[in-house]
């Protein structure tokens, strides 16, 4: 499993389902882009308190039992990891704030959405897939990827009938 470190907060990130061939980059998430409102949306990110990896599993174990009081304060520890995990997407043709933006999102429907039969050992990878499930699927939908691929599969279909 590849992993870097995440060098705001210390936390390792997991980038084994990154795009294949995609080198790890480390350009400073300060450099990402280039918009006030991304530099705004920085400096708000490091203002949130990051819980320890321990303090996180015990969100984790709350949430699996059935508190969502502890989902806003998960996406806070998680908001400055998933600017960390945008930049593997750097060199793609999407704006890095919309990537962002999807990679929250996708967080916040995990949340919402959690397995019910989700261990407490497997929900920080659970979130990683999805958020990283998000960002990808965002950028394929604006590069038109995913019209090819459906494109692809349909004259396939075609072909097979």
């Amino acid at each position: 499993m590849k992993m870097t470190e995440n060098k705001e907060n210390g936390r390792q990130i997991d980038m084994a389902g990154a795009e294949a061939g995609q080198a790890e980059q480390e350009i400073p998430v300060d450099k990402l882009s280039d918009s006030a409102f991304y530099r705004m949306y920085l400096r708000e990110v490091r203002t949130r308190t990051v819980v320890s990896d321990e303090a996180q599993q015990i969100l984790y174990l709350r949430l699996l039992e059935g508190d969502r009081s502890v989902q806003t304060e998960i996406v806070d520890n998680w908001l400055m990891r998933i600017v960390e995990l945008a930049r593997f997407y750097k060199d793609t043709p999407v704006v890095m704030e919309d990537v962002i933006q999807e990679g929250n999102m996708g967080l916040w429907l995990a949340l919402e959405q959690l397995p019910s039969d989700l261990k407490e050992e497997q929900v920080d990878s659970y979130l990683l897939n999805c958020v990283r499930d998000a960002m990808e699927n965002y950028i394929r939908e604006i590069t038109g990827e995913a019209d090819r691929e459906e494109s692809v599969v349909a004259k396939a279909a075609l072909l097979y009938s």
